[in-house]
């Protein structure tokens, strides 16, 4: 009897340790997306154009879909430039879990519209041509947790009045890495369970 408890013991411990060992290992796994050098940064795509005055009047007939959207247009642009020097990035709401984002140039008030809604809003500076969209839900993103397209995040650069989507494939292999690991985590403690 005392060594059948003591054998149930040293495997209780042993599940213990193994349970233990894969939430440390687990905890440094997610402490590692916050890397800084894993994201782009603003600073890496900082522009030394900067805008002082009045911003123009909002140019209606730059894009089909700026007489749409003429109130919330009007209203973004008068708060000033607030991206990549002389531009003004401005979000309203389209429905549920959605956000319409335009860029107006604060020079000519040329009006152009992104290639993609936001969820959660969008992250970007004045002195930067990154713009970040849906940056609350990266971390979950990269930890390979499941989430509908409206929530993954987007990396996207400022060129020649078009956005740029950069950093996706960097971002899908490390989201599928760590989708990976997680799968190993779990059958690890499946086992430990048995």
């Amino acid at each position: 009897m005392p060594l059948r408890f003591w054998l149930s013991v040293t495997v209780v411990k042993l599940k213990f340790k193994v349970l233990l060992l894969s939430c440390v290992v687990l905890t440094a796994a997610e402490a590692g997306l916050a890397q800084p050098k894993l994201l782009p940064r603003f600073e890496q795509y900082s522009t030394s154009k900067t805008f002082s005055g009045k911003p123009a009047a909002v140019n209606l007939r730059s894009h089909p879909k700026a007489r749409l959207f003429r109130t919330a247009l009007k209203l973004g642009a008068e708060r000033g430039p607030n991206f990549a020097g002389h531009y003004t990035v401005v979000t309203w709401g389209c429905g549920s879990d959605c956000r319409m984002v335009a860029v107006i140039d604060a020079i000519t008030g040329k009006v152009y519209f992104a290639p993609f809604q936001v969820s959660t809003g969008a992250s970007f500076h004045g002195d930067s041509r990154l713009l970040v969209a849906n940056e609350s839900e990266i971390e979950r993103y990269l930890a390979g947790e499941e989430m509908l397209d409206v929530y993954m995040p987007g990396w996207y650069i400022w060129r020649n009045g078009k956005f740029i989507q950069i950093f996706k494939s960097r971002a899908e292999a490390y989201r599928n890495k760590q989708r990976h690991s997680q799968a190993r985590h779990n059958k690890a403690l499946q086992l430990t369970a048995r």
